[in-house]
């Protein structure tokens, strides 16, 4: 009997046992392998997981520290607005009568048509406008460089744009206007012989409370104006010339065709 190959017979035993070694190193090679890739894989996943606690925790303590500063912050605020608060009082207007002389009449020049009256309470002010304006009121009193000043000020209309706020340290040449929008932004500017510099652009902020009434509030203190909208902090900028100066209430439009009805209460003044 032939074969053309050798039959399992044929192998030689020695031949036989050298194939089952190279077979089973083959299994052992690759069981190592698997082993080496395991354990290799759980190296690499121990370190990610370490990677991930470690910048895990730094965000968490970057973001702990912001929460802190911006705590801190809120605190100094608060305690500045109390300190304020408690100054000696020079004006309490409540517009329950018109004591203070404020304008009340009809206004018709070549920015607006407009109407002032003080009825139940209210400081109401009702125009359309003929261009752009800011119109100011401000009854008499001495010069202040040092004060808090504060308003309740509601939009009445349906003109979101229309502006509505105070007046400070106003002399002859200047003033400063602290405004809101029931668009929920608001702005500090100062005029100074007719020109416009804006110390904070138009802001959007979640303290304005629209169609009911907003409190503005400013603390000039140490060459520095705060601002306030209904107690909490939006602002601030240093007062470069700190020049004592009249305060009121204001209100601006922007186009001509504009409405603004506006109404102010609770007009507060008080010195250190």
């Amino acid at each position: 009997m032939s074969f053309d190959k050798p039959s399992p017979e044929l192998i030689p035993v020695e031949q036989e046992i050298k194939s089952a070694t190279k077979k089973n190193l083959t299994w052992l090679y690759l069981l190592i392998l698997v082993i080496v890739v395991m354990c290799l894989g759980g190296i690499a996943i121990s370190l990610g997981y370490t990677v991930f606690q470690r910048f895990n925790g730094q965000k968490n303590t970057e973001a702990t520290q912001t929460a802190a500063v911006v705590n801190t912050q809120a605190a100094q605020q608060a305690a500045i607005l109390r300190e304020a608060e408690s100054w000696e009082l020079v004006i309490d207007e409540t517009f329950d009568d018109n004591t203070l002389d404020w304008y009340e009449g009809e206004v018709d020049d070549e920015y607006v048509t407009m109407t002032l009256s003080i009825d139940n309470g209210n400081y109401l002010w009702d125009g359309v406008a003929k261009q752009g304006f800011v119109w100011r009121v401000w009854p008499e009193s001495d010069d202040y460089t040092d004060f808090y000043l504060s308003v309740d000020a509601q939009n009445l209309g349906e003109n979101s744009d229309a502006q509505v706020g105070l007046i400070f340290s106003q002399t002859e040449d200047q003033y400063y206007l602290f405004d809101a929008r029931d668009d929920g932004s608001f702005e500090v500017y100062k005029s100074e012989n007719g020109e416009w510099t804006d110390l904070i652009s138009l802001t959007t902020s979640a303290a304005i409370r629209p169609d009911t009434a907003n409190k503005l509030s400013v603390i000039s203190q140490d060459g520095w104006f705060t601002f306030f909208i209904n107690d909490q902090w939006v602002g601030e900028e240093i007062n470069e010339n700190p020049l004592g100066g009249q305060v009121g209430v204001a209100i601006g439009v922007s186009n001509e065709g504009e409405t603004a009805t506006i109404a102010f209460d609770n007009f507060v003044l008080r010195v250190p």
